[in-house]
């Protein structure tokens, strides 16, 4: 008898929802502006199943001139996200002179690489050698490829330096993709920074993204994409004799950070099985009418589908819409 009450009453208040206006229900976040930040912020997609691969940014708005350097380090959930090496091919035409060939994207894997010339495997340090952080090839001269010959470089890359400090703004640009831990979740400092021997320094203006990460989807859930307090965006002053300050230090200003967020879950699956059922319609009863700050929030906000900081009608319209969905 409870059960059918039960299911009554989800009965009646789905009709209710059915009955509601479609509205945009996006959720919004923001931080203090100059900020660093996960773009996108929220990376909600379903679709994104197991063996799939997604990219994010990490992006600063400052808009200032004075950019010398930034480093970040990241963190997620690694039973649902990986970092994985990615594979790239390039492809160029030799024409009897060209020595040197700079690969589509950089840094690549140290040692990954493998450069052909009409499908003829190349020796490093014979035939040719490598930049891996600038990603060009130098071929030696008693090698150079003949003309319309195919050259070709098979290689990997997961960790990509953005557009704020780069070689084409100065020559004495560097970066350093950190390495990441796919047992513990967490990708070790990435910095770029402007390299001097003499002053005045490099500076370049912002904003910019710092970098670009590519992730493998590794299971069905939700993760984290958490910027570590390590986090800074550095800039250089020339008063004096000039030196480098903390334009964003994470450590001491959080609230000019954001963190991402990735789920593959279906919204609704409130019990994170892989279905939008009964069940979950059931445990949505239990959290309705529960809002930030009530006592029990921490148990019922899995409910809160919108992010709104309350479970309500226009949660159970989400699930309503996606129920009967499943996992393949």
């Amino acid at each position: 008898m409870r059960i059918r009450k039960n299911l009554l009453w989800i009965s009646l208040i789905m009709l209710l929802v059915l009955c509601l206006f479609i509205v945009d229900m996006k959720t919004s976040y923001s931080v203090e502006s100059p900020a660093i930040m996960v773009v996108p912020t929220n990376t909600l997609d379903e679709t994104l199943t197991t063996g799939k691969n997604f990219t994010i940014s990490i992006y600063t708005d400052y808009n200032g001139s004075d950019v010398w350097s930034y480093q970040f380090t990241l963190s997620y959930n690694a039973s649902i996200l990986h970092i994985e090496p990615l594979n790239k091919t390039d492809t160029w035409t030799g024409d009897g002179a060209q020595l040197t060939y700079n690969t589509t994207i950089k840094p690549v894997i140290e040692y990954s690489e493998k450069v052909y010339v009409n499908d003829v495997l190349k020796t490093r340090g014979a035939q040719y050698t490598i930049a891996y952080d600038e990603g060009r090839i130098w071929f030696f001269p008693y090698a150079v490829p003949p003309p319309e010959s195919e050259v070709k470089a098979v290689y990997q890359y997961n960790i990509v330096n953005g557009d704020l400090i780069t070689r084409d703004k100065a020559p004495s640009a560097r970066f350093e993709a950190g390495t990441f831990n796919n047992a513990l979740g967490t990708l070790s400092l990435t910095l770029a920074w402007f390299f001097y021997s003499e002053k005045p320094v490099n500076i370049t203006s912002g904003p910019g993204i710092l970098a670009n990460i590519t992730f493998t989807v590794v299971g069905y859930g939700t993760s984290n994409i958490t910027l570590g307090s390590e986090t800074k965006l550095v800039g250089w002053t020339e008063s004096g004799y000039g030196e480098d300050y903390d334009i964003i230090d994470a450590k001491y200003d959080p609230d000019h950070i954001q963190h991402g967020y990735f789920s593959n879950k279906i919204l609704g699956d409130v019990n994170g099985d892989g279905a939008v059922d009964t069940t979950d319609l059931i445990n949505f009863k239990e959290a309705y009418g529960s809002e930030s700050g009530d006592p029990n929030w921490t148990t019922y906000a899995y409910c809160d589908l919108n992010g709104d900081g309350k479970v309500d009608a226009l949660d159970l319209f989400i699930l309503s819409k996606n129920y009967g969905k499943s996992v393949p």
